[in-house]
Order: structure tokens, then sequence, then C-alpha cells
């Protein structure tokens, strides 16, 4: 009987094991890695939403304000784009 063949398969199947089982490992610990990276985004998304829930008055009174601001900029600007016209006009009636 020849055992050579089985010496061989047997060698080889102990080769697989001594790479596969490192390798299913590290498998794994990636899968570890991901699941924990995948919490930590969850978390910060959890995180921002409430932020984003806890600015949106502030926010509204921010936009209020600005709305505000701008009105009176918008009737400053009117007065002197007024006085500009009439000093101009002024200006071509003296020529």
């Amino acid at each position: 009987m020849n055992l050579r063949p089985v010496d061989a398969t047997i060698e080889q199947a102990e080769n697989n094991a001594a790479t596969s089982i490192p390798l299913l490992y590290l498998n794994l610990l990636l899968q570890q890695q991901q699941q924990q990276q995948q919490q930590q985004q969850q978390q910060q998304q959890q995180q921002q939403q409430q932020q984003q829930q806890q600015q949106k008055p502030q926010q509204k009174q921010q936009q209020q304000h600005l709305q505000q601001q701008q009105i009176l900029q918008q009737k400053h600007q009117q007065q002197q784009q007024q006085q500009q016209q009439q000093q101009q006009q002024q200006q071509q009636q003296h020529q």
C-alpha cells in the first residue's frame, strides 16, 4: 500500500488549517471593528440630530433677527439711493 498521497493530503490539510485559522481570526477582528465603527457613526448621527433639534428654536430666533436687520438695511439703502438721485438731479439742473 502506498501511503504517500495520503500523507501529502494530510500535510496539505494541516497547512490549510494553519493559514485559514489566522485568516478567520483576522476576519472576526475586522467584523468587530466595522461593527464598532457603525455603532459610533450611529451615535454621532443621533447626537447631531439632537443638537439640530435643540438648535431649531435658536435658528428661528436668529432668522427672525436677521430678517429684521435685512429690512432695516434695505430701508437704509433705499433712503441713500433717493438722496443720491436727488443730488444727481440737482447737479444736472446746475449744469
